[in-house]
C-alpha cells in the first residue's frame, strides 16, 4: 500500500478501513493507468489530471466516490448525485454487496471519466 493511502487510513475507524480498501482496490483494478496522488491532504486518483477521490460522509456514515468532472459523465443509470460543486458527482457506497451489484456501472463511470480527462488533456 502507498504512504498516501496509509496516512488516510490512520484517521478512519477500524470498521471503515475495509470499506475504503474495497473501493480503492476496485478503482485501481479498473485501469493500470490510474495513479494515486496526495491532493488537498487526501488521496486523489489521477489520470491526465484529477479523476476522482474517495471520501467519508460523516453525517450518513458512508463512503462516496467523487468524480471530479462528473457533470460531463453520461449517467444513464442515475446513480450519481450532484456534489457540493457544479462539477462533482458522487456515488455512495454502503457495502460490498452494493459495489458488486453496481460494479459494471461504476467501472463504466470510471472509464468515462478517464476518457473525459484524456480529451481535455489533448485540447491543451
Amino acid at each position: 500500500m502507498s504512504d498516501i493511502i496509509d496516512d488516510y487510513l490512520i484517521d478512519l475507524p477500524e470498521d471503515k478501513k475495509i470499506d475504503y480498501l474495497t473501493i480503492h482496490q476496485f478503482i485501481i483494478e479498473c485501469s493500470e493507468l490510474i495513479q494515486v496522488e496526495k491532493k488537498f491532504n487526501s488521496p486523489f486518483y489521477t489520470f491526465n489530471g484529477l479523476l476522482l477521490y474517495i471520501n467519508f460522509d460523516k453525517k450518513i456514515k458512508q463512503f462516496y466516490i467523487g468524480f471530479c468532472n462528473g457533470y460531463l459523465i453520461q449517467d444513464k443509470s442515475n446513480i450519481l448525485i450532484q456534489g457540493e460543486t457544479k462539477q462533482i458527482r458522487k456515488w455512495y457506497f454502503k457495502d460490498e454487496e452494493q459495489l458488486e451489484k453496481n460494479a459494471y456501472l461504476l467501472k463504466n463511470l470510471i472509464l468515462q471519466s478517464m476518457e473525459i480527462n484524456r480529451i481535455k488533456a489533448n485540447k491543451k
